[in-house]
């Protein structure tokens, strides 16, 4: 059984969605360092919430025996924990070479 969007996935959604689009508009249109590095923070840390939302998603569906869903969920929340490393690392990066200059 799927469950439905819940209020609290939809949030995330969209905090992934905006803090995306603040990470592009301070790289593309302000060429702004702070922008950047918080947009990109923001972005870590939602992803890595869905991973872990993947990751329960996985167990359920595993103890469901619904092997096909656990293996889509399972991949979905290695992505997403591969993107909040990468965009943690770029944050962390940013950051001390901002605060270096």
């Amino acid at each position: 059984m799927r469950k439905a969007l819940t209020p609290a996935r939809l949030l995330l959604v969209v905090v992934i969605v905006v803090s995306g689009v603040v990470a592009v508009y301070g790289l593309a249109i302000a060429k702004s360092v702070p922008m950047i590095v918080s947009g990109t923070a923001v972005l870590g840390l939602s992803l890595l919430l869905l991973g872990l939302v993947a990751a329960g998603a996985v167990v359920r569906a595993g103890k469901r025996g619904d092997g096909a869903m656990a293996f889509t969920a399972a991949m979905f929340g290695g992505l997403c924990m591969f993107a909040a490393a990468g965009s943690l690392a770029v944050a962390i990066v940013l950051g001390l070479l901002a605060a270096s200059a």
